[in-house]
């Protein structure tokens, strides 16, 4: 495929309390359409919009192929939203898809993709963002957590991930180590407006782990809900107001909503890179 003719899609979060996350990766695949042209390499990008929702991302994605007769998708964000897409839409209609942020290892060996090689990735497993998370907890001196994650692939796939290397850590040094996963929906975007039902929501899936035991709870989630319930566990003494977070909880809007003065010497994992590099430099 020549991409000279080539159309690239990028599938961004510009909806309500996700565009700041958005623009930015909109923005990234504008650059990289511009250095392509300017390569001799003409690009023509077209967004569509996932609301982070697999029905939403299917639906746009669906429309792409079908009618904007686009010869890659970039997306999703979402490991729920980018597999869906994956096996309803990119897959049997033969259009390579790359995600640049699903992390759930299902991606991996996605049986949807077995001897079709449509599905790619630019960003690590959680396979192994979930080691370094279960040594940091240990190393940190935790013994007892509590996984607070949102239903889907990403979510489901992390916490059982993280639970797995956490008690092996627990088992190889001959220690006691709990872990209390609670899982919370993932609320439609249309849904996202009452501010009370969604308060309720959370609050209620935060009951599985109130328990007054655990000693930090890991937010396994996505920003507009981690706003929310990080504020629910500070506000109740029977939940852990300690937080270690991952890349998808790594935001600034957080600190910003919840308070630099309750997030104080909290840390958590991300997916990063060798900034010491030739390559590095010149970008």
């Amino acid at each position: 495929m020549s991409l000279r003719q080539s159309k690239w899609v990028a599938f961004s979060h510009l909806l309500g309390v996700l565009i700041k996350k958005g623009i930015p990766r909109y923005r990234a695949a504008l650059q990289a359409a511009k250095h392509l042209t300017e390569a001799g390499y003409p690009i023509e990008l077209v967004a569509a919009d996932t609301g982070t929702n697999k029905d939403f991302a299917m639906k746009a994605a669906t429309e792409l192929v079908d009618k904007g007769n686009v010869d890659v998708l970039i997306g999703a964000a979402s490991s729920t939203a980018t597999i869906a897409v994956a096996e309803q839409v990119s897959i049997p209609k033969q259009v390579p898809q790359i995600s640049y942020s699903s992390t759930s290892p299902r991606l991996t060996d996605l049986e949807a993709d077995k001897d079709h090689n449509f599905l790619f990735r630019t960003t690590p497993s959680d396979t192994l963002q979930a080691k370094v998370l279960a040594r940091l907890a240990f190393d940190k001196g935790y013994r007892h957590v509590s996984v607070f994650y949102i239903e889907g692939a990403y979510g489901k796939d992390f916490n059982q991930l993280f639970r797995n290397n956490f008690e092996e850590l627990g088992r190889n040094n001959g220690e006691m180590v709990t872990v209390s996963p609670a899982s919370h929906p993932e609320i439609p975007v249309s849904e996202f407006g009452d501010e009370e039902a969604v308060k309720n929501s959370l609050w209620n899936s935060l009951q599985q782990i109130r328990d007054g035991q655990t000693e930090v709870l890991i937010a396994i989630s996505q920003p507009k809900y981690a706003n929310i319930f990080l504020k629910q566990a500070i506000e109740d003494d029977k939940l852990p107001n300690e937080f270690l977070f991952v890349d998808a909880t790594r935001e600034q809007q957080i600190v910003e909503k919840v308070g630099a003065e309750n997030l104080d010497g909290m840390c958590g994992t991300a997916p990063g890179v060798d900034k010491t590099t030739k390559s590095w430099e010149e970008f």
